[in-house]
């Protein structure tokens, strides 16, 4: 399950597992920060902020930075607090899961 907050990390391992694992993805379009950067003190009290590396993923080495990663069944849910037996998220989820399993 993603959303608008799943960034960085979470982005390439939804990727990853959508474009070569077959995962279905469940939830909202997420955030879109595919880039690593390095953060250096200077010595007036700021920081030097570059970009050191840009991960692109799947077969056709998308970007993710700036675009996200779009779920296979978009079901919109408010971010705030939300009861787990009222997720509307969750609930897709557990139904794209058993028609999976009822495929093999």
């Amino acid at each position: 399950m993603t959303n608008e907050g799943s960034a960085s990390a979470s982005e390439i391992v939804t990727a990853y597992l959508k474009n070569y694992a077959g995962a279905k993805v469940v939830g909202k379009k997420t955030y879109g920060k595919g880039v690593v950067q390095n953060l250096t003190p200077l010595n007036n009290g700021g920081e030097l902020h570059l970009t050191i590396s840009e991960y692109l993923v799947g077969p056709n080495f998308v970007k993710v930075d700036g675009v996200g990663v779009s779920p296979d069944y978009e079901v919109n849910e408010s971010t705030s607090a939300v009861k787990e037996e009222d997720s509307l998220q969750l609930k897709k989820a557990i139904e794209v899961a058993e028609e999976m399993l009822k495929q093999k």
